[in-house]
């Protein structure tokens, strides 16, 4: 390692040292558990249909979930999904969704209460990244890849079927990326071109210090 990039290095440690203090300070005087992040690059926007590179994706992370994810080891490991099974043409796959997975809470709901995340919040979002209307820079990704007349099916509020063209070993790493986060389709009704300015989802963190809400991988505070 060289010397300029041992410097470097220990900068990026002050730096997130720096950060977690002042959250920290932050989080005693407001009452909530706050943390601050700077992208010096910018944040275009924090709607997962948009998530085409790392400075919009880290953030929209930590604000939504997908069905699946990856882990340390590069295995696809379950996220908003708690188990999946192919069927035997390989053709369908159908996931069984967590039953204990909020949105945040948000204006866009009645009375403010997140409701709890569902199959049909699933193909809402899925099908959102190939509406023309998007306009989304990851409509590719299911090109050629899903059955034409019905894709995505809520079977019910926990099972939610992926319906192939044809055989694809690598779709649940399509669906691990963060284009496919899954959120309501009343935020995007409430907000429209503005949900990248106001993401309502599942993940750890909510946008603007409003908290830490029931998710995947969080506990409500």
């Amino acid at each position: 390692m060289t010397v300029k990039m041992r410097k470097w290095m220990a900068g990026c440690w002050v730096a997130v040292l720096i950060c977690l203090l002042f959250s920290c300070g932050r989080s005693t005087r407001s009452g909530k558990q706050v943390f601050l992040y700077n992208e010096h690059t910018g944040i275009a926007s924090l709607d997962p249909a948009f998530a085409k590179n790392q400075s919009i994706m880290w953030p929209v992370h930590q604000l939504f979930n997908t069905l699946v994810e990856i882990n340390e080891n590069l295995e696809i490991v379950p996220s908003l999904a708690k188990s999946w099974h192919l069927s035997d043409d390989k053709l369908v796959y159908t996931f069984i969704l967590r039953p204990d997975v909020y949105f945040h809470n948000d204006a866009c709901f009645p009375e403010g209460k997140g409701r709890r995340m569902q199959a049909s919040d699933v193909v809402f979002s899925l099908s959102r990244i190939m509406d023309p209307v998007t306009v989304s820079p990851g409509a590719w990704i299911f090109n050629n890849k899903l059955d034409s007349v019905q894709p995505f099916v809520a079977v019910n509020d926990t099972v939610f079927q992926l319906r192939l063209l044809r055989p694809y070993q690598p779709i649940l790493g399509i669906l691990s990326m963060q284009y496919c986060s899954i959120l309501p389709k009343e935020a995007v009704e409430k907000y429209g071109r503005e949900i990248r300015r106001h993401p309502v989802g599942t993940g750890p963190f909510s946008h603007a210090g409003l908290g830490r809400r029931t998710g995947a991988g969080a506990d409500e505070e």
